[in-house]
């Protein structure tokens, strides 16, 4: 089992993705993800997309509002412990392999597979 995050967010990270039947791939506590700014806590939905990983990065990019975001600029640095303390309710799907999105507001949250992200 990973170790590294702590083992309750690495269990719901590992559940999230058996309930949705996608491999799990850890996002390790000190990798680095892109935020947008100012990422918006109170915001009525959040989007994440996850490209492949590097030795520092997770490859998670991570947004909130209606939009996605066009300039990279508009994202800063993050990592992964400090934003799954900053958003709790986003952080279980950090586990999502590459290649997975997912959009999390009031109702259900959309998960989804979208191969132009590998």
């Amino acid at each position: 089992m990973p170790t590294d995050i702590a083992g309750a967010e690495i269990r719901r990270q590992i559940q999230i993705c058996e309930r949705l039947k996608v491999t799990f791939v850890a996002a390790p506590a000190d990798a680095r993800i892109a935020l947008c700014e100012p990422f918006d806590t109170e915001s009525e939905v959040v989007h994440g997309l996850r490209r492949a990983a590097t030795d520092k990065d997770a490859g998670w990019h991570i947004w909130t509002g209606n939009a996605q975001p066009d300039d990279i600029g508009f994202f800063n640095v993050m990592r992964v412990r400090d934003f799954a303390a900053l958003s709790p309710t986003v952080a279980p799907y950090l586990g999502l392999a590459p290649g997975w999105r997912f959009s999390i507001g009031a109702k259900n949250p959309k998960v989804w597979f979208d191969a132009t992200l590998l």
